[in-house]
């Protein structure tokens, strides 16, 4: 049931994204132990953070706590076994440590009325963003905050600003109405340019702080993070373009992101670098061609 939810195709692109990584993600939980730590911890906390149950046992008087503890420490169960089989003690007992403070948090995600996830100060144009940090901002803080803390790290930085950059993405995944469009008064050519010039401004506006700190810590890795802002910057012409390209009014375009997602990968992996421009010059006519007849 779950495999026809999903579909073929992006089950076929899931696996050729997360296949290569899954094969290197032992050894990458033996070298990054702390990382591991880090984004894991942020995971079970963000499942903390929205759970709604909270209140309803709290009506049954039954011992939340408990239960809470001992729903994460099965969750954790593997990497716990890891770590303890690799001799990763500090690892190990920090792990531990954050499963029983977690359950102690109480609160739970009220979209509606928190104030910072407004966003009021974001231009009105940017409603995508404003939509998007909404739905996103507790993995877009988590993401950010451990990115920052652990920049000594030269890999911390890269793969922050990449998680930032894919979630980004969702931003662009739902169709306004068409009178939006023509608010601006542009041709479809200047259009583009404008949301694209939009897009980037905020992106890089988010990683500025990220980039500041790994130049801190890794200034002679320079190359690397000009190389991810490139990247960035041509995934982000790539979904603005694909965007129109298949634009309705109010249409929902959820299953763009696989698309997204696909090129992403394909932009970081030399090889296949020549696939997003193809597919670009693509869908730019198609975009433009799409933008005039709405219009």
């Amino acid at each position: 049931r779950i495999f026809w939810e999903i579909g073929l195709l992006r089950w076929l692109i899931l696996t050729i994204v997360f296949f290569p990584l899954s094969l290197r993600l032992p050894n990458l939980i033996k070298a990054y132990p702390e990382i591991t730590v880090f984004f894991w911890l942020g995971f079970v906390f963000s499942l903390q953070f929205i759970r709604k149950d909270k209140v309803f046992l709290k009506l049954i008087q039954a011992k939340s706590y408990w239960i809470f503890l001992t729903e994460y420490s099965i969750l954790s169960m593997s990497i716990i076994a890891y770590f303890a089989l690799q001799e990763a003690w500090i690892a190990c007992l920090v792990l531990i440590l954050g499963l029983f403070l977690i359950p102690f948090f109480k609160q739970t995600l009220q979209t509606e009325s928190a104030g910072f996830a407004t966003f009021d100060r974001l231009p009105a144009e940017a409603f995508e963003w404003k939509s998007g940090f909404r739905l996103q901002y507790l993995g877009i803080l988590l993401i950010w905050i451990g990115s920052l803390l652990f920049s000594f790290h030269f890999l911390a930085v890269p793969v922050g600003i990449f998680l930032l950059l894919l979630i980004s993405t969702l931003f662009y995944t739902q169709a306004e109405n068409i009178d939006w469009i023509r608010l601006y008064k542009l041709n479809p050519t200047k259009f583009l340019l404008r949301k694209i010039q939009l897009y980037a401004k905020l992106f890089f506006i988010l990683i500025s702080p990220l980039s500041l700190a790994f130049l801190v810590f890794h200034l002679e890795l320079y190359y690397l993070l000009l190389a991810i802002w490139v990247a960035a910057a041509g995934l982000i012409v790539f979904v603005i373009i694909v965007k129109y390209a298949f634009y309705e009014p109010q249409k929902d375009l959820t299953l763009l992101q696989w698309i997204y997602w696909f090129v992403a990968f394909c932009i970081f992996v030399p090889f296949l670098a020549p696939v997003p421009l193809f597919l670009g010059f693509r869908f730019y006519r198609k975009a433009i061609n799409n933008l005039e007849d709405k219009m």
